[in-house]
């Protein structure tokens, strides 16, 4: 049985400037590159730049049941596979995403909102 590692230091140290941006936030579109730019950066702080990820490796999927995806090319390294069968990232990252998609889904009926009311 391999070792398992625990991230959530990283966490702790993410959620609140991510739960701020969030609340800031005025588009849906917007929560799309937090979430992007978040877990990349903290992945990147975990691997210690082991393997670059750039924010457009990591995409929120609001209107999908899997509400989160890493680029093909990423998993099929080694490291980030490591990473993700050997640690609680994954979980990490949907608690995340859950909280990016209520956000998400928030500021898109808000948003429809706005735009009935504009039309009338």
């Amino acid at each position: 049985m391999s070792n398992q590692y625990s991230f959530v230091q990283f966490e702790k140290d993410y959620q609140h400037q991510f739960r701020n941006k969030l609340n800031n936030a005025e588009e849906p579109v917007e929560v799309l590159k937090i979430f992007s730019k978040t877990i990349s950066s903290m992945l990147n702080e975990i691997l210690k730049e082991k393997v670059k990820i750039s924010y457009e490796d990591v995409k929120l999927l609001p209107n999908d049941d899997a509400e989160y995806k890493i680029s093909d090319n990423l998993l099929k390294n080694s490291e980030i596979n490591e990473l993700f069968n050997n640690s609680d990232i994954k979980n990490i990252i949907l608690r995340f995403a859950n909280a990016a998609v209520h956000r998400y889904l928030s500021l898109n009926k808000h948003n429809e909102k706005t735009k009935l009311k504009i039309r009338n």
